[in-house]
């Protein structure tokens, strides 16, 4: 699947040299450099009387199949969060602190779920069809990029925040003092 998805790309989303051509007045404009001795996967939906209709539907075609897979791999995070939770509720014989602690778990892989969809899936979509709705994203994609790339620090973040344990581990002095409980020993004879 990774491999049709990267051959995808490249047939649909690699430029031609009429795509190249149309675009190397916008991108020496904005970014000083020749479109014809860049690499670039992107796509091309207006202007259709300057690009051939094949480009266009090549361009429809790619975008889509990276949909499809963008929405296949989100959906599988929500196909396997329901399966987690099934499988738990079918356990009664745990322990209230297990419970607990599956709890927690959960929830932080719910965040470790939701993240990566603003950060990643939502920017793409959107960089994906934005020349179909005549967007112009040039400072926004640094916003994007910023994104995927603070992807790493956010979701071990989220995951230490989220769970007290580690929380209170690296956070020492905002964390509740514990009672402690005296145990009493009984000696054996």
């Amino acid at each position: 699947m990774v491999y049709f998805g990267q051959r995808s790309v490249y047939f649909f989303l690699t430029p031609n040299s009429d795509s190249r051509k149309y675009l190397e007045p916008i991108f020496f404009e904005k970014y000083g450099s020749d479109s014809q001795k860049t690499a670039m996967v992107g796509t091309v939906f207006q202007d259709r009387g300057k690009v051939n209709e094949e480009e266009v539907m090549r361009s429809w075609m790619g975008a889509g199949i990276l949909t499809v897979f963008s929405i296949y791999a989100v959906s599988m995070y929500f196909t396997l969060g329901f399966k987690i939770i099934s499988k738990l509720q079918k356990y009664q014989a745990l322990s209230v602190a297990t419970k607990k602690l599956h709890g927690q778990l959960f929830r932080a892989l719910v965040v470790q779920t939701i993240i990566p969809c603003f950060t990643t899936f939502i920017p793409c979509v959107i960089g994906w069809y934005s020349p179909f709705l005549n967007l112009e994203l040039s400072d926004s994609t640094f916003a994007a990029i910023f994104a995927n790339t603070a992807f790493p620090l956010i979701d071990p973040l989220a995951i230490v925040l989220l769970l007290p344990n580690y929380r209170n581990r690296i956070f020492p002095k905002f964390s509740k003092p514990k009672k402690i409980n005296p145990i009493s020993a009984a000696s054996t004879k």
